[in-house]
C-alpha cells in the first residue's frame, strides 16, 4: 500500500475536502461507466443495432455506485445465452466481458479523478 502526505496551502475544512472527493469520485465513476459501455457496445450482438443503442451509463452519487445497463426486452437473454450464434458481430456476456476487459482502465480512471480532488 502506498501512502502519501497531503499538505494544503489554504485552510480546507473536512466538509469541503469530503465534498470535493465525492464530486471527483462521481466524475470518475461516470467516466469509468462510459468506458465500460463503449467496450460493451462493441461486444454486443448485432442484428438491427437496437441492443447497442439501448446501452446507458448511470451513477448514483449518494451511494457512489456506477452502472451500465442495456434496455431491450432481449438484452438479458442475449447476454446470458452462451449458445446463441452471432454471425454479424458480438458475443454472449458482452457486458461482463467488457467490465473484465476494462477493469485496469477503470482503476486508473478512478485513481486519476480521486488524485485530482487533492489538487
Amino acid at each position: 500500500m502506498v501512502s502519501r502526505r497531503v499538505e494544503f496551502n489554504e485552510k480546507v475544512s473536512a466538509e469541503q475536502l469530503s465534498a470535493q472527493i465525492k464530486r471527483s469520485a462521481v466524475l470518475g465513476l461516470r467516466k469509468s461507466a462510459e468506458v465500460v459501455l463503449a467496450t460493451a457496445r462493441h461486444n454486443t450482438p448485432h442484428e438491427s443495432g437496437d441492443l447497442e443503442r439501448s446501452g446507458a451509463p448511470s451513477v448514483d452519487p449518494t451511494n457512489l455506485v456506477a452502472a451500465v445497463s442495456f434496455n431491450t426486452p432481449y438484452a438479458v437473454r442475449q447476454h446470458e445465452e452462451v449458445n446463441y450464434d452471432h454471425p454479424k458481430k458480438g458475443e454472449a456476456k458482452y457486458l461482463e466481458n467488457a467490465l473484465a476487459e476494462e477493469a485496469d482502465n477503470v482503476r486508473k480512471i478512478l485513481a486519476k479523478y480521486l488524485e485530482g480532488a487533492f489538487r
